[in-house]
């Protein structure tokens, strides 16, 4: 299969199709006004998570080949605003080799850590979302 620039620029014009009409006809509000987004943050944000994806299963595998694995359950609180941003956050942290994420209620989410490189709460958080969230902080504020 060809993935050249014809099969890219058709795949960007069927996504703008579906967001004009999923928004207008499905949800009942233009897209842009339910869940403003800076695209330039956005960007940002889909580049550093391709890194961070990269990175973690490099010590997601060597966990995995040690043995050294052991999961805990970790409840953690978001200062982000936006239900969006949220959700973003949840499926990068599921995303990202060695975390998932099990639950999002509101503000916190429950995330699985298959090695935990802390037992202090903050630390934890500091570590899974890091750089997600105040990349996505960032964009909240249009």
């Amino acid at each position: 299969m060809d993935f050249g620039l014809q099969t890219m620029a058709f795949g960007a014009l069927v996504s703008v199709f579906s967001l004009y009409f999923a928004g207008n006809h499905l949800v009942g509000a233009p897209f842009s006004e339910k869940y403003p987004i800076n695209i330039l943050v956005h960007i940002k944000f889909f580049i550093f998570l391709v890194f961070k994806i990269y990175i973690a299963a490099f010590s997601a595998i060597k966990t995995i080949f040690t043995g050294n694995a052991n999961p805990k359950l970790l409840t953690l609180k978001t200062e982000l605003k936006s239900d969006f941003s949220r959700t973003i956050l949840a499926n990068a942290i599921t995303l990202t080799p060695g975390t998932l994420s099990m639950d999002k209620r509101g503000d916190v989410l429950r995330v699985l850590w298959l090695d935990p490189k802390t037992d202090d709460q903050d630390e934890a958080k500091e570590m899974i979302f890091g750089n997600f969230e105040r990349i996505l902080k960032s964009g909240e504020n249009i």
